[in-house]
């Protein structure tokens, strides 16, 4: 028991440690050399948590999704269904993305590495997209889900680059309303949906701010 404790706690430093190094230096300037000497661990030691820096990384935006559902279930469980839920947490996932210069500049740097965006994205489709279909039973194969789901991320990458390059958008609130409409148009679910949400439960935007929730810390 004493073994397994140790083991978590190692594991939880290894990936604070690294969310601090990635914030001061990014993704590419980071190595797990230096990950390793800052933890004071050998490489064999992190290895035997994480194989590579991918599966750091896969697990990094792994606890930042689940630090929003934990978010989302002490304040608004009861009220939500599934897939209004799985709604809330992509308007939150952005919005607390944007709120940090440095958070969304590292994950841009994610979004704009092929290798690692196609290493997320399998991630979020197997863990959040094929469940949300079989959940609720919708009508859509697995095939047709793959096509909306890459239409969906092409989208917040091409409207992400548009809100940080132009003045498309007037805040960053506004740019998570619209795209939350266009991936609810997607998956043909209210388009206006966070609109309404966020007028019947007006402690929402307070509560979002005032969370300490980051992709890196």
């Amino acid at each position: 028991m004493a073994r397994y404790k140790k083991g978590v706690n190692t594991c939880s430093y290894i990936i604070s440690v690294s969310k601090k190094l990635f914030y001061k230096k990014g993704y590419s300037q980071t190595t797990i050399q230096q990950i390793c000497d800052e933890c004071n661990i050998t490489l064999g030691n992190f290895t035997y948590y994480f194989k590579t820096k991918q599966d750091l990384l896969k697990r990094i935006y792994e606890d930042f999704l689940k630090e929003i559902i934990v978010f989302i279930d002490n304040n608004f469980k009861d009220d939500l269904s599934y897939l209004e839920k799985f709604t809330i947490i992509s308007f939150i996932f952005n919005y607390k993305i944007l709120q940090s210069e440095t958070n969304l500049d590292f994950h841009l740097k994610v979004l704009n590495n092929n290798s690692l965006y196609e290493f997320i994205s399998d991630y979020l489709l197997s863990n959040f997209y094929i469940p949300l279909i079989k959940n609720l039973n919708l009508d859509i194969n697995e095939k047709d889900l793959k096509i909306i789901y890459y239409c969906s991320l092409s989208i917040n990458r091409e409207l992400l680059i548009k809100y940080i390059k132009t003045d498309m958008f007037n805040s960053h609130q506004d740019f998570c309303l619209n795209l939350s409409n266009i991936v609810s148009t997607l998956f043909k679910f209210d388009d206006n949906f966070i609109v309404k949400f966020i007028d019947k439960y007006p402690e929402f935007s307070p509560k979002l701010q005032a969370i300490d929730l980051s992709l890196l810390k």
